[in-house]
């Protein structure tokens, strides 16, 4: 099955197949993602980021206000928590995207790009 996952028309992230080529024993046992694979990984972990930046600024609050809102709202979320999404350094579960929807006061959707760029082909049709 690895073989026919790797050799099939849509290709997995070459982070995937390294680590996938490894657990098959083709590398050496000491070979993992390196620092660049797990930094690009971090760095798209979501696509509202860009998104959650925009509403702030037109709402004009900074991510300490924006992050005392979401608390007074009964979320659980700090600065840094708004930082790292903002940056697309970690992902963003759906009960946080309602709670971003709620505090900005627009729909679900809004948060999302219009066009989403993916970076790697998907497989699901």
């Amino acid at each position: 099955m690895l073989e026919a996952f790797l050799d099939s028309k849509h290709r997995a992230p070459f982070t995937v197949k390294r680590i996938l080529t490894r657990q098959a024993g083709k590398l050496p046992h000491n070979t993992i993602p390196v620092k660049s694979d797990i930094l690009y990984m971090r760095r798209h972990a979501n696509i509202i980021g860009q998104n959650v930046v925009k509403l702030r600024y037109k709402k004009d609050w900074t991510q300490d206000q924006l992050a005392a809102k979401m608390q007074l709202s009964g979320y659980y979320i700090t600065r840094q928590i708004i930082a790292n999404i903002e940056t697309r350094r970690s992902s963003v579960r759906d009960k946080r995207i309602a709670c971003f929807a709620e505090i900005f006061d627009v729909k679900v959707g809004d948060l999302f790009p219009q066009k989403a760029v993916l970076k790697t082909p998907t497989v699901c049709k």
